[in-house]
């Protein structure tokens, strides 16, 4: 509780102007999924749509809105596996901007984005997104904010997030592995 807190206070003091900037050019769609993130701590509820696009300078690009929230929330995170790559970040303009859409940590831990007016009942945010060469994965995802009646509410639920290369490998050869152990036991 006291990292989030912290984290939310670093995210909020350097916190700066945005410019909106289009999401960049795309070739298709690669994967979308909309979770409805639970609480781990307070009320409420928000639908986070992840999409991940094929990007025409290379890559990817994941993006996420936040719809049909029943309480409110200020701040979200996408949390990235060890190793993930993020090369650009941004956002485009809509009803609900951030203030702040940035990466944390050196190396990256997370893409953390603190909205000035909080997403609320009846207000979606804009989409926000950022760009990495490595392919989705599904992981963790949060918001967090103070409720209505000024109560603190943290959510979580399943989002697309990058995985670095040399894990996709690693799963692969360990698929391969469970199946050819499979095999050999029948």
């Amino acid at each position: 509780m006291k990292k989030l807190m912290v984290s939310l206070a670093v995210i909020a003091f350097c916190a700066m102007s945005l410019q909106a900037v289009a999401l960049p050019a795309y070739s298709s769609q690669v994967q979308q999924i909309t979770t409805t993130f639970s609480p781990v701590y307070g009320t409420g509820s928000a639908e986070v749509t992840s999409t991940v696009y094929a990007a025409d300078a290379g890559g990817y690009i994941y993006a996420y809105e936040i719809k049909n929230a029943t309480n409110t929330f200020s701040w979200y995170s996408v949390a990235l596996l060890p190793g993930a790559v993020v090369t650009g970040t941004g956002y485009d303009t809509g009803v609900n901007d951030p203030t702040s859409w940035t990466t944390v940590g050196s190396p990256a831990t997370s893409v953390e984005g603190l909205f000035a007016v909080q997403v609320a009942p009846g207000l979606d945010s804009s989409v926000v997104w950022y760009t990495s060469p490595d392919a989705p994965t599904r992981d963790l995802g949060s918001l967090t904010g103070l409720g209505t009646k000024g109560t603190f509410n943290y959510l979580e639920g399943g989002i697309l997030t990058p995985i670095p290369e040399p894990m996709t490998m690693v799963l692969l050869g360990a698929g391969w592995l469970a199946l050819r152990t499979c095999g050999r036991k029948r």
